[in-house]
C-alpha cells in the first residue's frame, strides 16, 4: 500500500513537471487570452538558459506582466492565471537547481492554498477550465512535499480539478496531455493504459495553439514512443521541438538521456541514479 501510494505521488509530480496549458474560454476577456499565449510562447526561450538565468528573466517577466496597470486591464481569472504560470514557471527552475531547494515550499504552499480558496469561494460553472487545469499541477508539484496522509488527500482534489476541467472543455490541450501521462505511468489494475495514452498525445497534438505548446507536446510525445520503442518515431517529434528552441538546454538533456537509453520520464523518476551513472 506504502509503494502505491508513493507510486502515485511521483506520478503526480512528474505530470507538474509537464505542465503546458492550452485554451479556449468563454471566461477570460481578449486582453488575458493574448498575455497567456504570449507567456507560454515564452516558455520555449526560457530552456535555452541555465536555471539561475531562467529565474532572473521570469522575475523580469512578472515584473514587467503584472504591474498595478496590467493587472487592471486583466480580469480576476486572467490574473490569477498568470501568476499561477509564472509561479509553476519559478519551482521548476528552483527544482530544476535541487530537488529539494528551500525555495519551493515557500513558493508553492502559499500560493496552492491562495487558490484552493479562490476555487471553494466560487461557483463551479463561473470558473475558468485552465483555472481547474493550472490549479490541479501546481496541487501536483507539491505532493512529495506533504506528508503521504496529506498528499494523498491533494491526489484526490487534483483529479477533481482535472475531471472538472476536461468535461468544460474536452479538447483543453493542458488536460489531455496531463492525462495522457497519467495513464502512461498508471499501472494497469490501478487503471493505466499506453493505449489510452496515445489516444491523448494524439488530442494535444491537434489542439496546440502557439509554440509554447508545439514544443512541449512534441517534446514528450517523442519520449511517450522512445519508451514504446519506436525511435524512428521519437526522432521525428523530437525534431519538431528542437525546430521551435534549437539551443534548448533541456532538449540537450533529452538527447543525451535518449542516446544512452533513457527517456525524460525515467530521468524525471531517477533524477540521481541516472545522473550518477552519466557523470551529470
Amino acid at each position: 500500500m506504502k509503494r502505491k501510494t508513493f507510486f502515485t505521488i511521483f506520478v503526480l509530480l512528474l505530470l507538474c513537471i509537464f505542465q503546458f496549458p492550452i485554451f479556449a474560454e468563454n471566461y477570460l476577456s481578449s486582453e488575458d487570452l493574448t498575455a497567456i499565449r504570449n507567456l507560454l510562447d515564452y516558455r520555449p526561450v526560457l530552456t535555452s538558459k541555465s536555471p539561475e538565468e531562467a529565474l532572473v528573466l521570469v522575475k523580469e517577466y512578472r515584473d514587467n506582466l503584472l504591474t498595478p496597470e496590467n493587472k487592471a486591464k486583466f480580469t480576476e481569472q486572467g490574473n490569477l492565471i498568470l501568476d499561477s504560470l509564472l509561479t509553476s514557471e519559478e519551482y521548476n527552475y528552483y527544482y530544476e537547481m535541487e530537488e529539494n531547494h528551500p525555495k519551493l515550499k515557500e513558493i508553492i504552499f502559499p500560493h496552492n492554498e491562495m487558490l484552493g480558496e479562490w476555487i471553494e469561494s466560487h461557483q463551479q460553472e463561473e470558473i475558468s477550465a485552465l483555472l481547474y487545469v493550472i490549479a490541479g499541477d501546481l496541487l501536483s508539484c507539491s505532493m512529495g512535499l506533504y506528508p503521504i496522509p496529506k498528499a494523498m488527500e491533494i491526489g484526490l482534489l487534483i483529479k477533481d480539478y482535472y475531471d472538472i476541467a476536461l468535461e468544460k472543455e474536452p479538447n483543453i490541450f493542458f488536460g489531455n496531455l496531463n492525462m495522457a501521462q497519467w495513464y502512461f505511468h498508471a499501472p494497469a489494475i490501478g487503471g493505466g493504459s499506453k493505449k489510452k495514452a496515445e489516444e491523448l498525445f494524439k488530442v494535444a497534438l491537434a489542439n496546440t495553439e502557439g509554440t509554447g505548446d508545439e514544443f512541449y507536446v512534441n517534446l514528450i510525445y517523442s519520449q511517450f514512443l522512445y519508451d514504446q520503442k519506436d525511435k524512428a518515431g521519437a526522432a521525428t517529434y523530437f525534431q519538431k521541438a528542437y525546430d521551435i528552441q534549437p539551443d534548448s538546454k533541456k532538449l540537450a538533456l533529452v538527447k543525451l538521456l535518449n542516446d544512452n537509453g533513457y527517456t525524460l520520464f525515467y530521468y524525471t523518476l531517477n533524477r540521481a541514479k541516472v545522473e550518477k551513472k552519466l557523470g551529470l
